[in-house]
């Protein structure tokens, strides 16, 4: 008898350990919004933040972008798709069963995703685990299809606009080329060189 007891027991534990696993790696229930400051150049040269609203929600793996404020060039589609499925292979879920929508926030613009692809894979998983990107750090990588971290172009204007936003923290990929004169006061370069290491370093 104690010993249909305990085996009882254990197999409600192992029932248990399987649905916390399965609930851990589970589309939120509602939709989780997370928004985003991504460094960009003006046409200009002047670098700016430009505000991004990243939703995350129940669906059927669609990448939906609002045209209401921005056109968006053609390499924003492919960051994105890397970015979402980026995003799931490091936290262990399905890209296919939520969809993805990204709108820019603020004036008309026209903009470009390549350099904000690291940051894009960050606010799909910030939205997914639930957990807030620091405000004190930024960053600009252009996110590969194996999930490492490639260097970006004009990263004194960005780090620029940054610091001005109150930045202190700037992640950049390893192979990033940083002129030491180049970087505002208070601000520390975070080299990071995957996927995982950006997720690490940018949430809190």
């Amino acid at each position: 008898m104690r010993k249909l007891v305990l085996a009882s027991v254990l197999a409600i534990i192992v029932v248990a350990l399987v649905a916390a696993l399965l609930i851990g790696k589970s589309v939120p229930a509602t939709e989780q919004r997370v928004t985003i400051m991504a460094p960009a150049v003006t046409e200009e040269g002047t670098g700016v933040l430009v505000p991004f609203e990243v939703s995350l929600r129940p669906g059927t793996g669609r990448i939906l972008v609002d045209l209401d404020n921005a056109f968006y060039r053609e390499d924003m589609e492919n960051s994105l798709r890397k970015a979402r499925a980026i995003a799931a292979r490091e936290l262990g879920f399905n890209p296919a069963s939520f969809d993805v929508e990204v709108k820019s926030v603020g004036g008309e613009r026209t903009v470009s995703g390549e350099s904000a692809g690291a940051l894009f894979t960050v606010a799909i998983a910030s939205a997914f685990a639930g957990r807030h990107i620091r405000n004190d750090t930024s960053m600009s990588a252009v996110i590969n299809e194996d999930g490492s971290l490639g260097p970006i172009e004009s990263l004194k204007e960005k780090l620029d606009a940054a610091s001005k936003a109150g930045v202190t923290r700037f992640v950049v990929a390893p192979g990033q080329i940083v002129n030491p004169e180049a970087v505002p006061l208070g601000v520390v370069i975070v080299r990071a060189a995957n996927a995982r290491e950006a997720i690490t370093a940018m949430l809190a």
